[in-house]
């Protein structure tokens, strides 16, 4: 049986970006809960703001969220009681967006750039990429409900730690 350690020094700063966007943007307090690896293979879910990252780190950043939780972030993000279908895709593209332009602030020693964020819409659905990755997901729960960030980095320098697993 293959041992496995996690070290998650590259998501840190991924983190802590999601705890303040949602602090300051959407008005809500988050506890982050569990940190756990996920291996090649789709996990479902019904919207997903999804960030390509390149240059001298590659690899993506995936809010991901119920539906429910995401309309009612897109309200309170928005300062409104309702929202439409369109203005929860704008709106958690724009929190992915926020999230991964202060987590690059906390990595200035690495020249990385984003993309333009892609939002997926529809119950259940699957998203993968990196087939052959293994991504950090950070579970996170707030009043509204429950999400997750998926972190898939490679290629930063080993001083900034690691974000993958290893056998120890």
């Amino acid at each position: 049986m293959e041992t496995v350690r996690l070290r998650t020094e590259r998501v840190e700063p991924f983190i802590k970006a999601t705890l303040e966007t949602f602090k300051t943007m959407v008005h809500l307090k988050n506890v982050r809960g569990e940190i756990r690896l996920r291996k090649t293979g789709a996990v479902s879910s019904d919207v997903s703001g999804i960030i390509g990252l390149s240059g001298a780190a590659e690899g993506t950043v995936t809010l991901a969220l119920p539906k429910r939780t995401a309309q009612a972030v897109a309200a309170s993000f928005l300062g409104e009681t309702e929202v439409s279908d369109a203005l929860v895709a704008d709106s958690i593209g724009e929190i992915v967006n926020i999230i991964t332009g202060f987590a690059k602030q906390n990595l200035p020693e690495v020249d990385i750039h984003i993309s333009l964020p892609t939002v997926i819409v529809g119950p259940g659905h699957r998203s993968s990429s990196h087939a052959d990755s293994r991504k950090v997901a950070t579970y996170f729960d707030c009043p509204l409900g429950e999400f997750r960030l998926e972190v898939y980095l490679e290629g930063l320098p080993d001083s900034l730690g690691h974000a993958y697993v290893g056998k120890t």
